[in-house]
């Protein structure tokens, strides 16, 4: 059971020509790493499933987006954040949550079921 959890938990390496972009599963919500912090992607806007695509490295036609989160509160279940986009990017703060496991509820696209 704790191995099948920690897989649905792994992030997914897809290519994207000769990069690698990252995409969570989830199959089952995780907690954040931190109660507060600060995320920096490189993202690619995806026009044919009108989707962004994160990578950790600037890639060619990604721009950088950053945003700080902080943990308001907590329930068995969901988290209330605080988040402050320091870009605007392209479905940047439904991307950035969903990579750090806190995918915004609702959100089927990036990753809330």
């Amino acid at each position: 059971m704790e191995q099948e959890e920690q897989q649905n938990h792994q992030r997914q390496k897809h290519k994207t020509g000769d990069h690698e972009h990252l995409e969570r599963n989830h199959k089952s919500q995780q907690i954040p790493t931190k109660d507060a912090d600060t995320v920096r992607h490189y993202l690619i806007k995806d026009e044919k499933i009108k989707k962004a695509k994160l990578f950790h490295k600037e890639v060619p036609g990604s721009k950088h987006c950053e945003l700080t989160y902080r943990i308001i509160a907590r329930s068995d279940k969901y988290y209330l954040l605080e988040v402050k986009p320091l870009t605007g990017r392209f479905h940047q703060i439904r991307a950035q949550l969903s990579s750090i496991g806190c995918p915004i509820k609702g959100d089927l696209k990036y990753g809330f079921e």
